[in-house]
């Protein structure tokens, strides 16, 4: 008891860790292994086997396979059609819901939202409504997506692996599908006709014209004065203010001036193109003979001359741009490049940027040669919001790319080959036959994710092996009494959704699965309904921006705040469940075989005293119900 004291301690920090947020949860993960790992609760030489998980090594090579899919142009096809559905909401968002769910089905669910996400902002902007409307139902059905296939996300997989380890086998591709069609058919449909107007109504996007005037300001030196006695310099002008002033453009009779070198000197009848903050300008003002325009009047179409282009760029879940400051941003960028403006999830900044840390949801406003705006910015780690040229691919690389993932999954559904040595060969190929660059393919691996997975997996092993699973479990079967296994597995698919939406879902898989395992074993029921509750729990992460990646994402494109999502997500957690509670019991119930074993009691398989007598940290013999076809 000492132990499973010490394990739930342990948990519980590591809970509060992760929704504290300050540390990534890849941190949190290692801290808590080696938290197991010191005190010999996990022996040393299983303390990083989950790194070798097959679980671990199927996530990282499907991640691998979508980014191969997008490069090669298939999704970005279906996207260029969307474009076709018109201006209604309800059309809009039903269509791009179904899109979107039928390739997280298939892909990395952050990689299927990140390709429709600016297709989701143009649309509304050309309807003339708010992106939030959209971006909302968007990433919900990303969400809903995974859920219905093994590879769809992270957790399902997790599961599958757990589920080997229960019965010897594990979860099928496409064991998840009926349930997850139910629920995506279901939470799409409630989107589409009526759902979208619990999402606040936030301002309608903003133009980039638009939202450049509040970060712009012209300096002219008036053509009627006579030339300063001391000649002013762009390099004085930088130092006056070196911080908090950055010249964008100058021009003298209609012609833009580039590069700007220190020495050159400011004429009259020059108009100046800067980024600066009221004080800064106040500055400049009463140092130097320069006047400063309205920002309204602002031609922004003046600092995108030929070759140039302003671009929106969100700041992704774990991109490198993540804490770092403006300033160091704009070393990084080629001297034809420069950052104009940032609005931080939902709030234009218009006070000094150079400081200011970029964070997830973050939206930046960048000047970019049109030639390389793409590849600096997915160089930078950036997703753009811009409308983006439909890359249809060389025919080679599409057949390549989409032939080696139906081969894939074919071998694995046969058992022809093991899911991840089936999904591993795949991604092999695609880097050996050049679908995929061999740098691209490093690039797509989520590895925060990759190390928490294989720091929790022993975690949850430590969970099960301690007994503190099955007295979590007991506890759960003592609330449900004597009810129907319905409730118990209510409960657990419940706590589970609620556990997802403060950490990361593959971390609340991996926490839950034992524990609905061993509510299993207390009922002497069959496993997979609870294991899939938890699966269905764990993608249900609709209350918060923290709950999942794809929240996150649309935070700052959506000008969300935190308590917005719960007023959507909340009947979307309601409806999901009441849907597949019922789904999952009917496909799979807890009894399968009523005739052969049907417990009198649901509560425990064994009595207190037998499960006390029993050493701590022991493997007890299962005795399960036959086991379903």
């Amino acid at each position: 008891m000492t132990q499973q004291l010490f394990i739930g301690l342990v948990i519980l920090v590591a809970l509060v860790l992760f929704a504290w947020g300050k540390l990534r949860y890849d941190i949190v993960a290692l801290a808590t292994l080696l938290a197991l790992t010191i005190p010999g609760i996990i022996p040393a030489e299983n303390a990083f086997s989950g790194f070798g998980h097959p679980a671990v090594v199927t996530v990282a090579a499907v991640l691998v396979l979508s980014r191969g899919l997008e490069l090669s142009g298939l999704v970005s096809a279906l996207t260029a059609l969307l474009d076709r559905v018109g201006a209604r909401p309800t059309v809009q968002i039903g269509t791009l819901c179904a899109a979107v769910a039928i390739c997280s089905g298939l892909m990395n669910n952050i990689g299927a939202l990140a390709l429709f996400l600016p297709v989701a902002v143009r649309m509304a902007r050309k309807a003339g409504h708010s992106p939030s409307i959209l971006l909302m139902p968007l990433a919900f059905a990303s969400l809903l997506g995974g859920t219905m296939t093994l590879i769809g996300t992270p957790p399902n997989i997790i599961i599958a692996s757990f589920r080997n380890d229960a019965v010897g086998e594990p979860f099928r591709m496409f064991d998840f599908t009926p349930i997850g069609a139910v629920v995506v058919g279901v939470g799409v449909l409630f989107l589409a006709l009526g759902g979208w107007r619990l999402v606040p109504k936030r301002a309608p996007a903003q133009s980039s014209d638009a939202a450049l005037r509040e970060y712009l300001a012209e300096l002219t030196l008036p053509s009627d004065d006579d030339p300063p006695k001391d000649p002013l310099t762009i390099g004085d002008l930088r130092k006056l203010a070196p911080d908090a002033l950055v010249i964008l453009s100058l021009f003298r009779n209609k012609r833009r001036l580039s590069p700007l070198p220190g020495y050159e000197t400011v004429r009259p009848g020059d108009t100046l193109i800067v980024e600066a903050d009221t004080e800064t300008l106040e500055l400049v003002e009463q140092k130097t003979p320069l006047k400063i325009g309205e920002r309204d009047k602002i031609d922004t179409g003046r600092i995108k001359p030929e070759g140039l282009t302003i671009t929106e760029v969100v700041v992704p879940t774990e991109s490198p741009l993540v804490g770092m400051q403006v300033r160091t941003l704009r070393r990084r960028l080629p001297t034809d490049a420069n950052i104009l403006a940032l609005a931080s999830r939902g709030t234009q900044r218009t006070t000094r940027l150079d400081n200011t840390r970029l964070r997830t949801g973050d939206v930046m406003l960048l000047q970019l040669p049109i030639d390389s705006a793409e590849e600096i910015v997915a160089e930078l780690g950036g997703l753009t919001l811009a409308e983006r040229s439909v890359n249809l691919g060389k025919p080679r690389r599409l057949i390549l790319a989409l032939s080696l993932f139906i081969l894939a999954i074919a071998a694995s559904v046969s058992g022809l080959l093991a899911l991840p040595v089936a999904f591993v060969t795949a991604a092999a190929a695609m880097v050996i036959l050049k679908v995929l660059p061999l740098r691209e393919s490093y690039r797509a691996i989520d590895w925060p994710i990759i190390v928490l997975l294989g720091a929790m997996i022993p975690v949850g092993d430590a969970v099960e092996s301690s007994g503190a699973a099955l007295t979590v479990a007991e506890w759960i079967g003592a609330l449900s009494g004597n009810a129907p296994p319905f409730i118990a597995i209510a409960i657990l698919a419940i706590t589970t959704m609620l556990i997802s939406n403060i950490i990361n879902n593959a971390a609340a898989a991996v926490l839950f699965a034992p524990i609905a395992i061993g509510l299993a074993d207390s009922m002497n029921a069959h496993p997979d309904p609870f294991l899939l509750a938890v699966a269905i729990g764990a993608s249900l992460a609709f209350l918060t921006p923290i709950g999942h990646q794809s929240n996150t994402l649309i935070l700052g494109p959506g000008a969300f705040r935190f308590a917005d999502y719960w007023k959507l997500g909340l009947p979307m957690s309601i409806l999901s469940l009441a849907v597949a509670i019922p789904v999952i019991l009917m496909i799979r119930p807890a009894f399968p075989d009523q005739n052969a074993q049907q417990p009198s009691h649901l509560h425990s398989a064994q009595s207190p005293d037998q499960s006390a007598s029993e050493p701590e940290g022991s493997d007890r013999a299962r005795t399960r119900p036959q086991e379903h076809p």
